[in-house]
């Protein structure tokens, strides 16, 4: 048994890796490349020295200690809204915010450290923290990555949250946990299920084209992926559920993700959200920190999606009365999808009395097809 296994079983942290402070050079050129590329994140910690030499991020660390908390469920259940209502949040987000959940472990397990091993600094990073997470768990052995550039784990597969602890403590290195990757021909399952082909080949994700980083950016929603977002206004398992390793994942035996009243939402009443309603639904989710507009915009598009004219009415209270000019011409996409015909007068109006130019270009594409 490894020494710090009573820790972290004190503290309910089921996957981990240990190892000393060591810099990722390679990184440096993977990082250039994905910018070079136009595929990294925009909302992803810039990447700077620290993203591939960890001291810089705590120069008396000695130890990394990355951390992996699983957050899947066997049995999700379902919401109680109609279906053609019905929109859905990526699994992480069906709880308490990962970033506080691994925090909390974090510093606990560096009080841990203190108490027991002479630790006096130590530093946490989650994913919005510079450290790279994801390269760390596969370079301690813990995780390996798949074609879906997801890390996965031997236990729960990819249906993990990452994070990471900087200490100023030599500590006992951990063997490799990672499970040997069958990824390969003839699978080529998330390649096949992505919607918006943005898995461009093995390892290979195009940000632009993934509706996981879609649905969080802010604006306007770009036209060629709207019909392929489904339902889906936070994030997506797309690439995740049809893997066959994950589909043998254990269930994760731990509670912070698994709010019944978060697996699914009504579309119509996100519409419609307060900021007091969206911090009463949202406010401790992982799905809160873009705010309430991101999640109506992706709401109205959905609608759109769904395929049923019941929703129509929803739409048309939304296209003229909501203060957002991004989810009103979401709005008017949706309507226009579902009804064509009944719409044409409605571009008219709206691309005459809606002063919003994102409203106006919604309007006048749709007039220019009519």
């Amino acid at each position: 048994m490894h020494p710090l296994t009573p820790i972290m079983e004190k503290l309910a942290i089921p996957v981990w890796g240990v190892g000393p402070v060591t810099a990722l050079p390679e990184l440096r050129e993977i990082y250039a490349k994905r910018v070079h590329h136009q595929r990294y994140p925009s909302f992803a910690p810039p990447p700077t020295a620290e993203r591939w030499n960890p001291q810089l991020f705590l120069p008396d660390a000695v130890s990394v200690i990355v951390i992996a908390v699983p957050y899947y469920e066997k049995e999700p259940g379902g919401g109680q809204c109609p279906p053609e209502y019905e929109g859905g949040l990526a699994r992480y987000a069906w709880g308490e915010d990962y970033h506080a959940v691994l925090h909390r472990k974090l510093e606990s397990l560096g009080h841990e450290l203190a108490a027991s091993w002479g630790a006096t600094v130590w530093r946490a990073a989650v994913d919005s923290a510079p450290l790279a997470d994801r390269q760390l768990a596969v370079h301690y052995g813990m995780a390996a990555f798949g074609w879906n550039s997801c890390v996965f784990t031997k236990q729960y597969g990819s249906w993990v949250v990452l994070g990471s602890l900087l200490v100023d403590t030599a500590l006992p290195p951990t063997a490799a946990l990672a499970p040997d990757m069958p990824c390969g021909s003839p699978c080529r399952a998330c390649l096949q299920a992505c919607p918006t082909a943005a898995l461009i080949e093995p390892y290979v994700l195009d940000p632009g084209r993934c509706l996981a980083y879609l649905t969080q950016a802010a604006g306007v929603f770009p036209r060629e992926f709207r019909s392929r977002m489904g339902a889906a206004i936070w994030g997506c398992d797309i690439c995740q559920s049809v893997c066959p390793v994950n589909q043998r994942a254990s269930a994760s035996p731990l509670s912070y993700f698994g709010t019944p009243e978060l697996r699914s939402l009504d579309l119509s009443q996100i519409l419609s959200w307060t900021r007091q309603d969206f911090q009463a639904v949202l406010g401790r989710s992982a799905a809160a920190w873009r705010g309430r507009t991101v999640l109506q915009r992706n709401a109205a598009l959905a609608l759109g999606n769904k395929g049923s004219k019941t929703v129509l009415p929803v739409l048309k209270e939304t296209l003229q009365h909501h203060g957002s000019a991004v989810v009103r011409a979401s709005a008017l996409w949706s309507l226009n999808r579902l009804d064509p015909r009944g719409t044409r007068s409605l571009n008219q109006v709206t691309w005459e009395k809606d002063a919003d130019p994102i409203v106006k270009e919604e309007a006048a594409f749709w007039l220019q097809k009519s």
